[in-house]
């Protein structure tokens, strides 16, 4: 038995057969209303190849006014542009741009409309977010809280600079990088850094600044293998100092530095001999920190143990010199 087709024919320069209509006027329309007419449900350009849902001037290839619900899955190749809530109950890809006010996924994953992430992953569950380039993973979020990447990180920039694995940027008047460990355990590292070199030094903290007309290290803190220990390195290079000459005598300012013994407020735990920072300004502020004086401590003063080794070294020539002038004056007396 032959199958039973009907169909009507429409052509004319405009028609309206119960809320649908056609427009042949060379803009190749088609909308489908309501029963009380108004925006149309659904809405075809062909003009632009758009098509509309509750939207009767769609900007995107599909513009959805409204909820949306898709059980399976959805392939996007180009922008995906949603005011209203996107529920899929499948996989989602997108090739191109995602541009949502909010989404949220039973309790699961949640954007809200000031663009805050938020994810709960399930028991059983590891990973909150996994970052891949062309396919490969380059970075993690997982429940517990630990970031984990392969790639550039950045902050604060568009994008890394050359050799950069990780970079923060910030020009405003506050702290960039703050790194707080919690919980009062005292066994834990809230810093590592590793290197695994075999060979030669191994490089753990450089410290970059303007130094020369341009940026440079200035200090670094290494692993020195020969000697098998940990060296800070700070600047002192020739070619950054003029009018190098022979210093001064040291000693009348070692004779002015007092050495002191105290005992911590915190702990009382008693520091034979030391610096107090303020009265070591006085004598040799190179060395010395800066604090501030209020009552209340807001910032403490410092003392750069390192700062007195010059010093010292000077001290210590004087001395053996004039050792050496008593020596020979004893002897000289001794075979007179």
């Amino acid at each position: 038995m032959s199958e039973l087709r009907t169909s009507r024919v429409i052509n004319q320069q405009s028609a309206d057969f119960d809320n649908i209509t056609l427009d042949t006027d060379g803009s190749t329309r088609f909308a489908l209303a309501d029963g009380g007419g108004g925006t149309p449900v659904l809405f075809v350009n062909k003009d632009n190849n758009r098509v509309g849902i509750n939207d009767a001037d769609p900007d995107q290839a599909l513009d959805v006014s409204g909820n949306f619900n898709l059980t399976g899955n959805a392939v996007i190749g180009g922008t995906l542009n949603a005011t209203g809530n996107v529920t899929f109950g499948g996989d989602i890809d997108i090739t191109g741009d995602l541009d949502v006010n909010e989404i949220t996924s039973n309790t699961d994953v949640t954007i809200d409309t000031n663009g805050r992430f938020d994810a709960n992953v399930p028991a059983g569950g590891s990973a909150v977010f996994v970052g891949r380039l062309n396919g490969t993973q380059t970075s993690i979020i997982d429940g517990n809280g630990s970031v984990a990447f392969s790639g550039s990180f950045v902050s604060g920039a568009t994008s890394a600079a050359a050799g950069n694995a990780c970079e923060i940027t910030d020009s405003s008047a506050v702290t960039t990088l703050a790194i707080s460990k919690r919980g009062n355990q005292s066994n834990i590292l809230p810093v590592a850094i590793y290197n695994d070199a075999t060979a030669g030094d191994s490089n753990l903290v450089g410290f970059y600044g303007e130094v020369g007309g341009s940026t440079n290290l200035i200090g670094r803190i290494f692993y020195d293998r020969a000697a098998g220990q940990v060296v800070y390195s700070q600047t002192s290079d020739r070619r950054l100092k003029k009018n190098i000459k022979d210093s001064e005598s040291a000693l009348d300012t070692l004779a002015n530095i007092k050495v002191r013994s105290y005992e911590l407020k915190d702990n009382n735990n008693k520091i034979n001999f030391g610096f107090i920072a303020q009265e070591l300004y006085e004598s040799h502020p190179l060395g010395v920190g800066k604090g501030d004086d209020e009552e209340t401590i807001k910032q403490v003063w410092g003392v750069d143990y390192s700062k007195l080794v010059p010093l010292l070294t000077k001290g210590l020539q004087e001395a053996l010199k004039k050792i050496e002038t008593l020596e020979t004056r004893i002897a000289t007396l001794e075979n007179s």
